[in-house]
């Protein structure tokens, strides 16, 4: 529209100029060399405007001409720049697909047609994959390890490789170089602290994600949890060293973090008692009872007045009831008190209460452990222990990556080094209770 606009205002120039011209005609003389020329101002203005109009078009053929060289070549690169990333399209598609010979055939004409050869090497490493040719795939990634600009992909191709070959320590020292390179790279962060939690280096595991957590790679509630989880192992490690104090600022961190885990409020508890803190373990305990009441919790509960008569624990016992009276958990911790204080009647009430919610396993087994204590009466107690064969099962610590379960929580399932995967809730199959697997080791340096 703006250069409709601009040559009708042209137009309108030179009819106007015209106009003018033609209505104040003159005479022009010009001499030069001997030369005399007469003529009209209205023919001079014409040759002026011809003379300015070939002038502009022999300048744009001159300049197409010096321009035309370039211009092939700019065009022949263009076309072949097409071409190349066709072919790196088709082959990346042929890859997806399985098709080693598309995939290398479509790598080598990519390579050929494309002069930045940095774009070709992923194909080039994928169909080399494809094709069961490792040695070449290494060699590609390496090299792309080595530009900055494929350094990433280079890098975490290299990290698939250790991870199918089983080279475990290969492929924590790759991740930590990735990492290095990339702090913020949210998926090499994920798998240098999955490698790290494998190798149980808690330490290294609370620092990743510290600084993950300042790059904000991860969302807040998420990283906290996980950091939470790592605290604990650390808090515990420390405590099987003999770092009592170093332990309890290690769980007293988890629990500020997420203080409704159970483990962490545990662990912090138990600590706590250790330093005869034993009314802020209370309430600790107290607390994430009112939450989630849970046997781990009643057990540490239990633990903080061990050296009470078994009738005043059989009180402390109603108190944690109390809180929530609507949980089988609390019947259970009640029972198994009254148990132990020989209350016959209150033990056999509250394991009522507790088959309202559910007959499981561990509901016959403490029925079958009263009516053998009571009643003396073999023959109940070993009805009761069959049905616990065939009963619902008891909620256990369960990965959720795998299905085992563990007999205590970790921040590593035992059975598929999975990190925070284990959770409180019924196994979908009868549960194979796994020990912690002890973390692989690393090569010894020198």
């Amino acid at each position: 529209m703006s250069r409709v606009i601009v040559l009708v205002g042209v137009i309108v120039l030179v009819a106007l100029a015209a106009s003018w011209l033609s209505g104040n005609p003159g005479n022009v003389t010009i001499e030069w060399l001997g030369w005399r020329a007469d003529t009209s101002v209205t023919m001079l203005a014409f040759l002026i405007a011809l003379v300015t109009v070939l002038g502009a078009i022999g300048y744009r053929m001159w300049r197409a001409v010096l321009l035309a060289p370039g211009r092939f070549f700019q065009a022949r690169r263009t076309r072949r720049s097409r071409r190349g990333y066709q072919a790196l399209s088709s082959g990346m598609i042929a890859a997806a697909a399985g098709d080693t010979a598309e995939a290398q055939r479509q790598a080598r004409k990519a390579e050929n047609l494309l002069e930045d050869a940095s774009v070709t090497r992923l194909l080039r490493a994928e169909a080399a994959k494809l094709n069961g040719d490792a040695s070449t795939a290494r060699r590609t990634y390496e090299e792309m390890a080595d530009n900055p600009e494929t350094a990433l992909i280079g890098l975490r191709g290299l990290l698939d490789q250790a991870d199918e070959r089983g080279d475990r320590a290969e492929a924590l020292r790759l991740a930590e170089k990735a990492h290095r390179q990339h702090p913020k790279a949210q998926g090499i962060v994920r798998r240098l602290l999955d490698l790290q939690v494998e190798f149980g280096q808690w330490d290294a595991a609370d620092r990743t994600l510290s600084e993950a957590v300042r790059h904000k790679t991860f969302p807040p509630s998420e990283a906290k949890h996980w950091r939470a989880a790592v605290l604990l192992e650390r808090s515990r490690t420390a405590e099987r060293d003999g770092e009592v104090a170093e332990a309890l600022a290690l769980a007293k961190q988890a629990h500020q973090l997420d203080g409704a885990r159970v483990p962490v409020a545990v662990q912090f508890a138990d600590l706590l008692h250790a330093q005869g803190k034993t009314k802020r373990a209370q309430k600790v305990l107290e607390k994430i009872w009112q939450l989630q009441p849970h046997p781990d919790i009643a057990e540490a509960y239990g633990a903080l007045f061990a050296s009470d008569t078994d009738l005043a624990r059989v009180k402390r016992y109603q108190r944690l009831l109390s809180f929530r009276p609507d949980h089988a958990e609390g019947h259970l911790a009640l029972a198994q008190a009254a148990l132990a204080a020989q209350l016959w009647g209150e033990a056999r009430a509250h394991l009522g209460q507790a088959s309202e919610r559910g007959v499981t396993p561990r509901v016959c087994r403490m029925m079958a452990e009263l009516e053998e204590a009571e009643h003396d009466d073999g023959a109940a107690a070993r009805g009761w222990l069959e049905r616990a064969t065939t009963a619902e099962p008891d909620p256990a610590w369960v990965c959720d990556n795998c299905g085992a379960a563990a007999g205590e929580w970790t921040a590593r399932c035992g059975n598929c080094n999975t990190f925070d995967a284990l959770a409180w809730h019924p196994p979908l199959h009868t549960p194979r209770l796994t020990q912690d697997a002890p973390a692989p080791a690393l090569p010894a340096s020198g």
